[in-house]
């Protein structure tokens, strides 16, 4: 059984060339994360939770960024098993 255990909008750095600010729909359950662009009712990725880093930025880099809270979650490519 999935449970949700917070969802809410939040803004996403993206990983392209202008690395801008982009609002999401983001949905947490026992299972992994979930988020959506604006409007759509698909999500866009879904990540398992079991192999991850949460990192919170100091409070100059969140002045640098003009937000008042950053983490970031960073997915651990490495211990993907490859055969």
């Amino acid at each position: 059984m999935i449970q949700v255990t917070k969802s809410g909008v939040i803004w996403k750095k993206s990983e392209g060339m202008f690395n801008q600010w982009e609002e999401r729909f983001l949905v947490l359950t026992n299972c992994g994360l979930l988020y959506f662009k604006k409007g759509s009712e698909q999500p866009q990725k879904f990540k398992l939770l079991n192999n991850f880093l949460i990192e919170g930025l100091s409070n100059q880099e969140c002045k640098v960024q003009k937000k008042d809270f950053i983490l970031k979650i960073k997915f651990n490519k490495d211990h993907v098993k490859k055969d």
